[in-house]
């Protein structure tokens, strides 16, 4: 399950209340759709449905087991994308290009099941991403990114491109960082956080209260990347003491990249797929 990233760096939560928010969205869920012996539960905290948690469960001897929790933040960007390779690694986890097999980056996918399938290699589909930064900060300028770039033993600094994602080792496995004899005996370039840089194109801000918690103000930033508009959401960490920022602004650093491929009503998806779920 994802507690590492939900208590470190999306909702920054104790275990305790994990552990409830986990009961309120099994007995709340606004959806639910079941397939064999695994159940999907959403849950959305806000009437407008842009933040959503989706519970993934087992069942076993009439005892639900608690197998993932996901997060997404509802984006209105849509990108059509190639399957790679799944990642065993990680669940509901791909490596993906864009739809003519260009480029490489890992994506989680949420509300999978609506598909009726499993994805394989070669596959073409679509998903509303957005990203959660987990490090990095925010640069008046280009100019004030370069400064901030260390230089090599060669005298250079390594930057990305505006607008790159690329794959980083070593960050997280199994929600805590990598052990010494992990990093060692790991497949590194299937971890599952991105690098990124990109001129921030417009930005927002947002108040949550959930389960009866107001939880800090967290905001926005829209880029643009070579597979499309990438909205990343992010804490007040990144401003850096920054009073304002917006347009022009270079945002930069790690993060965690969802696509949800339940573009339109889920209802509709279910009824549109009941057939494959049956089978």
């Amino acid at each position: 399950m994802d507690r590492y990233l939900f208590r470190e760096y999306i909702l920054e939560l104790e275990d305790s209340m994990l552990d409830n928010i986990y009961k309120f969205i099994l007995t709340e869920a606004q959806e639910k759709v079941e397939i064999g012996n695994k159940g999907y539960y959403n849950f959305y905290p806000q009437e407008d449905r842009a933040l959503q948690l989706i519970i993934e469960t087992t069942q076993e001897d009439n005892k639900i087991n608690l197998e993932n929790m996901f997060f997404h933040h509802t984006s209105g960007s849509v990108w059509k994308l190639k399957i790679i390779n799944a990642l065993s690694d990680f669940s509901n986890t791909y490596m993906v290009s864009d739809e003519n097999g260009l480029g490489g980056f890992i994506i989680r996918l949420v509300n999978e099941a609506v598909l009726g399938k499993q994805l394989k290699e070669g596959d073409i589909f679509e998903a509303q991403v957005s990203a959660f930064a987990i490090n990095g900060a925010i640069h008046e300028t280009e100019n004030d990114y370069e400064k901030s770039i260390p230089l090599s033993k060669e005298g250079k600094r390594n930057m990305i491109a505006d607008g790159g994602l690329m794959p980083l080792h070593l960050i997280i496995n199994n929600n805590a960082f990598l052990s010494d004899e992990e990093i060692a005996n790991k497949d590194h370039f299937k971890d599952n956080i991105l690098a990124y840089k990109g001129t921030i194109e417009s930005s927002n801000s947002y108040n949550l209260n959930m389960f009866d918690t107001d939880f800090p103000t967290y905001y926005s930033a829209l880029i643009n990347t070579d597979f499309g508009k990438l909205p990343i959401f992010f804490t007040r960490d990144f401003l850096n003491g920054m009073k304002r920022f917006g347009i022009g602004n270079i945002i930069e650093g790690e993060l965690f990249l969802t696509g949800d491929v339940c573009i339109d009503d889920y209802n509709k998806y279910i009824k549109k797929n009941e057939l494959s779920f049956k089978k």
